[in-house]
């Protein structure tokens, strides 16, 4: 989580980009290499019946791809990935195993290990995550009218086991369950900074470990770049000391997310994205602003609830090139007496794509400008919603 950043390190981004358009059109063109930010957002589908990869896959295949990327919180941030994909009987779908490796110019370090399972009916996907890292990170204080001044820097160490398993009741409606398991521990924080006190919860090495339900409506015609239908998904998790928790805390989730064409070419997007929480929960899973609100730092403002709006407006401007216009606002709250409209958190602003194979995956970037916090920018590889 950054200051506002300057146009020399927008420019050094830009030739990044550059970079990785060779690297793209290298490695798509036989329609069945993708990068790790690709197999993320495969991930994040929740339609098993978009057939992305091409019929080689149903004989398995390995691919080993570099990562770069450039966010408000993370600077310039590279990588490797490896996946394997194999399609198994007649899945819509090929199974895969992804491990990907990223260090930041922020000393941030993970490593993640990304199961997914189609079975040959159609009818059941399994999905897991698993990663470990260390990663520096600022902390504001808990509310939503924290002051700048009050950043200070922790470091924390983590490890989160996730697995999802999903039933498709309908072609486009599945229900699931999950179950999560995370342990975080602090190993740094600032001599007169909040943190190091004991008194946030968090603050001391923990142990999360919860189970709960999710529901998801799927109607997207393209998973990476959807130019109509939508996208629903709630999800709660409850982490009880029954299970060995550190704590007894649960957190809800709702994103919902509609898209609709009004000429050819062009997309007029829009998301409404809730977080919820109760019980005794660490100042780390607190629902957070910055994510969705393109030019405040993830986690700039935290507290029990969240809500937040954002709509994008994207359109062609030269062969693969396209650009976007995007707005946001939100905040997060305690209770509803804490919303204000005074207070409310808005950001805006341009963003250009470049789609790269024809499904629709394209590098992404953008500025987003924040009354707080001035200018960000964002190059990465999908679209933000």
């Amino acid at each position: 989580m950054l200051n506002t950043l300057k146009y020399p390190q927008a420019a050094t981004a830009a030739y990044f980009l550059l970079f990785l358009f060779f690297v793209v059109e290298a490695t798509t063109e036989d329609g069945g290499r993708y990068t790790a930010a690709d197999t993320a957002a495969i991930s994040d589908s929740s339609d098993s019946r978009t057939n992305v990869l091409d019929s080689s896959s149903q004989a398995g295949a390995i691919t080993l791809l570099p990562i770069l990327f450039y966010e408000p919180e993370t600077k310039l941030g590279g990588g490797l990935t490896a996946a394997y994909y194999r399609r198994i009987g007649d899945a819509m779908r090929p199974s895969n195993i992804g491990i990907e490796v990223t260090y930041t110019q922020m000393r941030q370090f993970m490593v993640e290990f990304i199961p997914e399972y189609y079975s040959a009916g159609n009818d059941f996907r399994l999905y897991g995550e698993c990663y470990f890292g260390e990663y520096p990170d600022f902390f504001y204080g808990i509310g939503n009218n924290t002051r700048n001044e009050a950043k200070e820097l922790y470091t924390a160490r983590y490890a989160v086991v996730m697995l999802q398993g999903h039933y498709f009741v309908l072609p486009r409606f599945h229900i699931g369950g999950r179950i999560d398991f995370r342990f975080e521990r602090l190993t740094q924080t600032e001599e007169d900074g909040i943190l190091g006190f004991g008194t946030l919860r968090g603050e001391e090495a923990w142990r999360g470990i919860g189970v709960g339900p999710v529901l998801t409506h799927d109607t997207r015609d393209n998973i990476f770049a959807a130019t109509g239908g939508r996208f629903v998904e709630v999800s709660a998790v409850q982490y009880m000391t029954a299970l060995s928790s550190s704590f007894d805390f649960g957190l809800a989730h709702i994103d919902a997310r509609g898209f609709f064409a009004p000429l050819s070419g062009h997309v007029i997007g829009l998301q409404t994205v809730g977080m919820f929480s109760w019980g005794e929960i660490p100042f780390q899973m607190l629902p957070g602003i910055g994510t969705i609100l393109r030019g405040y730092p993830e986690g700039r403002f935290r507290d029990r609830n969240m809500l937040a709006w954002q709509a994008e407006y994207r359109f062609p401007l030269w062969r693969r090139l396209r650009g976007a216009v995007f707005a946001g606002v939100g905040d997060v709250f305690n209770g509803i007496e804490d919303l204000s409209i005074h207070r409310l958190k808005v950001a805006a602003g341009p963003g250009l794509r470049y789609v790269f194979n024809k499904e629709g995956v394209s590098i992404r970037m953008d500025y987003g400008f924040s009354r707080l916090h001035g200018g960000a920018f964002y190059f990465t590889a999908r679209e933000a919603f």
